[in-house]
């Protein structure tokens, strides 16, 4: 007996929708290729399976005590086969990604869950932290893998590039904002020593902050993710990446201030070996770009 598994499939949502056109539909054919599957299947089994003389289609006698033996199957066949076709012990890598504090809360989770992304099939542990502390985490081989940002429009220096194999994920872009209603008319920033904090010290002058005393800020933070939720209390005004703020932005609880922004990649980082070990090697090669849309 010559049974495809796909027949299975097809007379399991032919079951469930009762009509030809619909389970060609859902099984992503025409309906006379679906047709002609379930005859192959009926031919193959020697029995008919389907009362083609009812609408909605019905299953024969025959047919309704075949159905339990091929939704058994099929359920088999979708749990066994994942875990054959799962990479086997022996080639799975225990990984460490160190990644900045915003980052890994958003960027992080959507990227590793893109359908091509190789790092699902491995052991991954992320740490959050600073920028600076990324990098320097990288190249001490404490962590395989650092997730930064870096100005799109700054050439990345001669020392980064000797140090690290980089690879741009996406982008995104650092606003100004505060929040709509029931903000004070203060300026919030970055610690001293972290890179947004380097960063927003070499922007221009924002609407708010219109004096030099203003210009410094009264409060900081050493990640977004602080930094943002004084925002969100209100205590003052500040640069944020928008991924982080998307949802704000989009239900008008954060306001932009005036049309400045910069852009950001989002950049991945190893530390550069001349001779790197296979596995890794091929799986740094293997690791997809951002889904997202591309802001520039």
């Amino acid at each position: 007996m010559n049974l495809e598994t796909k027949w299975l499939d097809d007379f399991v949502a032919l079951a469930d929708a009762h009509s030809f056109s619909a389970a060609a539909r859902q099984r992503h054919v025409t309906q006379p290729a679906f047709s002609r599957r379930i005859r192959m299947l009926e031919q193959t089994i020697g029995r008919t399976l389907v009362d083609r003389s009812t609408s909605p289609v019905r299953l024969t006698p025959v047919g309704e005590r075949f159905l339990q033996t091929a939704r058994a199957l099929v359920e088999q066949l979708d749990d066994c086969l994942p875990r054959l076709q799962a990479p086997d012990e022996g080639t799975l890598l225990s990984l460490r990604i160190a990644a900045a504090h915003s980052l890994a809360s958003t960027f992080y989770p959507g990227w590793l869950c893109q359908p091509d992304n190789p790092l699902q099939q491995h052991h991954v542990e992320i740490n959050a932290m600073n920028v600076a502390e990324v990098g320097m985490s990288v190249m001490l081989h404490r962590h395989d893998l650092g997730l930064i940002y870096h100005p799109a429009n700054m050439p990345m220096d001669e020392q980064m590039q000797t140090r690290f194999d980089l690879h741009r994920l996406g982008g995104t872009r650092l606003l100004p904002v505060q929040r709509s209603a029931g903000a004070e008319h203060r300026w919030l920033g970055y610690a001293q020593g972290t890179l947004l904090g380097h960063m927003t010290s070499l922007l221009p002058v924002t609407e708010m902050q219109h004096d030099d005393q203003e210009r410094q800020p009264t409060h900081c933070a050493e990640s977004a993710n602080v930094l943002k939720a004084m925002i969100m209390q209100g205590i003052g005004a500040g640069w944020l990446p928008e991924l982080l703020i998307d949802d704000e932005l989009e239900a008008g609880t954060l306001v932009t201030l005036g049309d400045e922004q910069v852009l950001l990649d989002i950049i991945l980082i190893r530390a550069h070996e001349t001779h790197p070990e296979p596995l890794r090697d091929a799986l740094w090669h293997a690791l997809p770009d951002s889904c997202a849309d591309e802001l520039w």
